[in-house]
């Protein structure tokens, strides 16, 4: 498990994603952008043990991590973070639309 979470967040740096190994498993860092602007950064602390969990996160209280968590994270960690990242990009990007206004 932890040879592919490497291997997906190499691959994904330059979507927004990065990460860092830590002595439980691995701190995700998920940055939004909105038409070339780079806006928020949010991270999910993942305990890549069976089963994966979330040990701490910055993601707000509104989306629905959990919901996405049980969907994906057991089954497909590339899909779990696919999608985590669609709602925290179109968060950030409504609010950055929002604030412009």
């Amino acid at each position: 498990k932890l040879e592919n979470v490497k291997a997906i967040l190499q691959a994904y740096h330059f979507t927004g994603l990065s990460g860092k190994l830590t002595s439980r498993g691995v701190c995700v860092c998920i940055n939004t952008a909105f038409e070339g602007n780079l806006l928020d950064s949010y991270f999910v602390d993942l305990v890549i043990q069976k089963p994966l969990r979330i040990h701490h996160h910055s993601v707000p209280v509104f989306i629905p991590l959990e919901e996405i968590a049980a969907k994906y994270l057991q089954t497909n960690i590339q899909h779990f973070l696919f999608s985590l990242c669609e709602y925290l990009n179109a968060y950030s990007g409504r609010k950055y639309q929002a604030d412009r206004l």
